[in-house]
């Protein structure tokens, strides 16, 4: 299935007068543009806002949301675009046959000649939602919480009226929310609305110390900040007893799991004996807890980290074994994650460094039929940085930031930035240091006024 990218759409701010251009979506592809789909539902799907004084709104324009497999079209058409009979049917039937021309020559195409028009957006959305099979109520609590986003946003830069909001609404502050605030923050970053972006990231950071889920989003930021001073053991054991707190103390051993091995607990095994031999009981028993917490969390990150490659082996097991290799990828779309990608990775290269050439072969369709699958609807800033992270580097990363040098801009540095910080606290530390060391390449090319 295709994925339609959005169109230029000419806007003209109604209280300032001000003339910018956002991208909308015309044709959403219901198995292809989940993404879109979701953005539909939760009404952030073609709207605006002014870069000179804030106003938002809602594009007039056309959309035809369509799903192959449940032989779907719904369609709907503002009636504020005012557009005269003959030229309406023109430009419905320029959205069907762009959506009939993507599908395959044996596919039933007569329910896309006659569309289910509907005379207002909601209404749409409600089809949509049944035909999805989305939880109404569930939908209903994540659509309060982007409404408290935006009353948040409002009020970031009051703080009485700041303090009012939160300590209404502070059982909505949940893991949910933070993570419907990092994805609006992360989409707008990925779209070029550099300060909308930078206004969700200062209302992250001040709710970050007002909830429990959001001093551990800042405990985990802060165990990030910490590693990337590429601590030694020593570093990493004064760090932890300095923590604040055990979330804190969490949060710096999961994200760097791998200094605490046999050398650093001997670190702090001496340090504990010293306190005895030095009779400071207290000293003695606080570092014994510490070691104790430390051990059990590396423990319980350990067995997360083997159940979720042994999941990632049998299902790239699976693909392998698959008579329909397309087919079987498709049917664990869900499964596939970064855990499963690394996995995938590091056999095609053990694969190639034993030279067993079929079975690199093997692991290397499986590869490609994973691209191809994502690729039509993955947005071009994130194949970029996919491209450049399956590069050697340093020389073919830099030849190929120089080949591209034209897609590179803040917003795909903030991304490369973002995606960084993720798969550090994934515990993908390797990957993470090659993609800043990219990203630093990529930041020597983009000229000094826009980085």
């Amino acid at each position: 299935m295709p994925y339609f990218a959005p169109q230029p759409i000419p806007v003209k701010c109604p209280s300032c007068g001000a003339e910018f251009t956002v991208p909308a979506y015309m044709i959403i592809d219901a198995q292809d543009m989940a993404d879109a789909v979701q953005a539909l539902i939760m009404g952030a799907l073609n709207v605006f806002q002014c870069p000179r004084c804030g106003t938002q709104g809602m594009l007039s324009v056309p959309l035809l949301y369509h799903h192959a497999e449940k032989k779907l079209a719904y369609l709907f058409v503002p009636p504020q675009m005012g557009m005269p009979q003959p030229e309406r049917q023109r430009m419905i039937g320029e959205l069907t046959r762009a959506v009939m021309n993507h599908l395959p020559n044996d596919h039933p195409k007569g329910y896309l000649l006659q569309p289910r028009e509907f005379l207002t957006l909601p209404s749409m959305i409600d089809a949509i939602m049944e035909a999805e099979g989305i939880d109404k109520a569930l939908l209903e609590e994540r659509r309060k919480k982007g409404e408290l986003i935006d009353k948040l946003l409002a009020v970031v830069d009051d703080n009485v009226a700041f303090a009012a909001v939160v300590g209404q609404h502070r059982d909505k502050l949940d893991a949910e929310f933070y993570e419907l605030l990092r994805y609006a923050r992360d989409t707008a970053a990925a779209i070029g609305h550099r300060e909308e972006a930078q206004k969700l990231e200062r209302l992250r950071q001040r709710l970050l110390p007002l909830t429990e889920w959001g001093r551990k989003e800042r405990a985990y930021d802060r165990a990030i900040d910490f590693l990337r001073s590429r601590p030694d053991r020593k570093a990493f054991l004064n760090r932890l007893l300095e923590a604040e707190d055990d979330v804190e103390v969490e949060a710096l051993v999961k994200v760097a799991r791998p200094l605490a091995d046999y050398v650093f607990f001997k670190m702090l095994s001496d340090r504990i004996r010293e306190a005895e031999k030095a009779g400071d009981q207290d000293e003695a028993q606080r570092l014994t807890q510490l070691r104790d917490r430390v051990l059990q969390i590396a423990e319980e990150v350990d067995k997360e980290t083997a159940k979720a490659v042994e999941e990632a082996t049998t299902l790239l097991r699976t693909l392998l074994q698959a008579p329909d290799l397309d087919k079987a990828v498709e049917e664990n779309l869900e499964k596939i994650d970064d855990t499963f990608l690394f996995v995938l990775s590091s056999h095609i290269e053990e694969a190639e460094r034993k030279q067993l050439r079929e079975m690199a072969a093997n692991l290397q369709r499986v590869w490609e039929a994973i691209r191809r699958h994502f690729q039509p609807h993955v947005p071009p800033e994130i194949m970029l940085i996919e491209d450049l992270m399956s590069l050697q580097y340093p020389d073919e990363t830099r030849a190929y930031l120089e080949q591209k040098k034209g897609e590179l801009s803040p917003e795909v540095l903030t991304l490369m930035d973002a995606i960084a910080k993720d798969m550090e606290q994934q515990g993908l530390h390797e990957e993470a240091k090659r993609l800043r060391a990219i990203r630093a390449q990529a930041l020597a090319l983009v000229p000094a006024s826009t980085a």
